[in-house]
């Protein structure tokens, strides 16, 4: 069962992504690589939480979306 995720920080690149989750815990309850299309449609299925990511010009772009 996965607990209830409080955080995401998400390690932006070119070509993949690396969102990384925590739980009220601070427990690592979410490791993956995903390609730039399947971003959006991760977060999608998410509940709400707070995404976290570095502050470089591709970061305005994701934070639009």
């Amino acid at each position: 069962m996965i607990s209830k995720i409080t955080r995401i920080g998400i390690d932006l690149a070119k070509y993949t992504f690396s969102p990384f989750g925590v739980d009220e815990c601070e427990h690592a309850v979410i490791r993956h690589t995903l390609k730039r299309t399947g971003l959006l449609g991760f977060l999608a299925n998410l509940a709400p939480c707070i995404v976290a990511m570095e502050a470089g010009a591709g970061a305005h772009l994701w934070a639009r979306q």
